[in-house]
């Protein structure tokens, strides 16, 4: 199909709905009265006015839309600003369903920029776009439902933020990090109440559910590093999914770099364990991720003589000579 909407449609002020199939966004978009714009795509080659221009469809309920502005365009970041400042207006007028898909290498956009909480937004999917934080009109959002973001690093306050949402249902949260400073991430009583979907991605997250956590929870997926999970929540091996009696399906995806295989299969047979427990008996889906880094038996053994050896130097450097009797 050709990548650019035909005038004729553009001319079109009385359509309310326009599913575009890729074509991109034209100049007098600002024309219509659309209801539903989905499917427009925004290549290099769209103007900076027609990005301007979307701020002006204010009956907009539903946005659907792929990026593909690259980070090397030179006026990328009056695009970026351009489209940021339009969806911002239509946020602030009725739209109540926003989806963006990020092409590779395309240039950001500053959603922290928005003026105003969308008080009807009710659907959010932007996981491929990095927020550094949660921004404040996010967390002022009372109609939210179902959301899905990336963020720099997910930590308590991100998960306290969006556990307050009042309206959340569905949220697909995606974990940026890429070095290996964990915090135990704890869901607690108090957040996500009303909470039926859950997906957590990202290598560096470390998640335990408290007693009372996600009443209301259906569906869990979350990714877990076996070794991490071994040596850093001796207290709660089943990552306190026992607790989750409401709990129907659960995908775990299993980190196996560093871990041993016994350590694989007992996380898999603690977790197994815990849904027995539950009132619907879920049987959890197992997903194994770099098996080909575990660590065989006998490097784990060589492992643990090295670090044995290294505490006896460091206890010889501080004491000075030791006796043996």
């Amino acid at each position: 199909m050709d990548k650019k909407i035909a005038g004729e449609h553009c001319q079109a002020a009385t359509l309310n709905y326009f599913l575009a199939n890729g074509a991109q966004l034209p100049d007098g978009v600002g024309k219509m009265k659309l209801q539903e714009l989905s499917g427009v795509s925004v290549y290099d080659e769209c103007s900076v006015s027609s990005l301007l221009e979307l701020g002006s469809l204010t009956n907009l309920r539903i946005l659907r839309l792929n990026w593909y502005v690259s980070e090397s365009r030179n006026d990328r970041t009056h695009c970026t600003d351009a489209l940021a400042s339009s969806l911002g207006k239509l946020a602030g007028c009725r739209l109540k369903f926003l989806s963006i898909n990020r092409g590779p290498f395309s240039a950001d956009i500053p959603f922290d920029s928005w003026p105003s909480s969308p008080h009807l937004l009710s659907e959010l999917y932007i996981p491929r776009f990095c927020f550094q934080r949660i921004p404040d009109w996010m967390a002022s959002v009372t109609n939210l439902c179902r959301l899905g973001i990336r963020v720099k690093q997910v930590t308590q306050q991100v998960l306290q933020i969006l556990g307050d949402l009042p309206a959340l249902l569905d949220l697909e949260l995606w974990s940026a990090a890429d070095d290996h400073h964990m915090e135990t991430l704890i869901v607690c009583s108090n957040i996500f109440r009303c909470l039926k979907i859950f997906r957590l991605y990202g290598s560096m997250v470390r998640l335990v559910f408290e007693a009372g956590a996600m009443q209301m929870i259906k569906e869990i997926s979350i990714v877990v590093r076996a070794h991490e999970v071994q040596s850093a929540c001796a207290d709660h091996p089943d990552l306190g999914i026992h607790h989750l009696s409401s709990l129907m399906n659960l995908n775990v995806w299993i980190n196996c770099e560093g871990a041993r295989a016994e350590e694989v299969k007992v996380l898999e047979d603690v977790i197994t364990d815990a849904t027995n427990l539950l009132p619907n008996h879920p049987t959890p889906h197992f997903y194994r991720e770099n098996e080909e880094n575990m660590v065989k038996d006998d490097e784990a053994h060589m492992h643990g003589r090295m670090k044995q050896a290294m505490m006896f130097n460091e206890d010889t450097k501080k004491g000075g000579d030791i006796s043996i009797e």
